[in-house]
């Protein structure tokens, strides 16, 4: 079993690989282009970055965050936006359909993450931001404030992600083992981890 995991927007892709003969799993960013890169080359270039992985190894599972979905809930994105993400989306599974991948498995956010950094972390982080918007007076944004806490979780398990795309792929890729019943060494080398947002 090979798992590749993937955390797609529209100029690049957070990916995480992991195999269990693998000690630690493989991890980057894949970039796809820019705001002004059309909507093939972008297909093309998930097309071809998942090609290139699976001539590695074998891919026989992919588990990719639903980013449809979290397009929707944001009212900031424009129906451009929400194309692309389709698009995207749409060709991690034609090439894994392609490929013969066993299983495509399409992630809530909310899923992976309160798995990954637990359903308590996430509502404790949120009230905190709202509390601190209110005595601020102004705006402050919860989802940027989670994306720090996977990040923290990642460092935790021994990763250096490089970027949050980074992040958030390593934490639906933990997910993705936990759901196949697999306890990865990151995972078996941290059975007690600190507490997140501690000095």
């Amino acid at each position: 079993m090979r798992i590749l995991a993937i955390d797609p927007s529209k100029t690049s892709c957070g990916w995480a690989c992991f195999s269990e003969k693998d000690e630690r799993p493989a991890y980057g960013t894949w970039v796809l282009g820019s705001e002004y890169t059309n909507i093939g080359k972008l297909g093309m270039n998930v097309h071809q970055n998942i090609v290139d992985l699976h001539r590695l190894g074998e891919i026989t599972h992919i588990f990719y965050e639903d980013a449809f979905i979290v397009a929707l809930k944001s009212q900031s994105n424009s129906f451009v936006w929400l194309e692309q993400i389709s698009s995207i989306e749409a060709h991690i599974q034609s090439v894994a359909e392609a490929l013969g991948v066993r299983q495509i498995r399409k992630v809530p956010l909310n899923t992976w993450r309160s798995h990954f950094v637990g359903s308590g972390e996430v509502s404790r982080t949120k009230r905190a931001v709202k509390l601190k918007a209110e005595a601020a007076n102004k705006k402050m944004s919860a989802s940027d404030a989670l994306k720090q806490i996977v990040m923290e979780r990642a460092k935790q398990l021994g990763f250096n992600p490089k970027n949050i795309d980074e992040s958030d792929a390593l934490g639906i890729l933990d997910y993705a083992c936990d759901w196949h019943g697999i306890t990865p060494p990151w995972r078996r080398d941290n059975v007690l981890l600190p507490a997140l947002g501690a000095p």
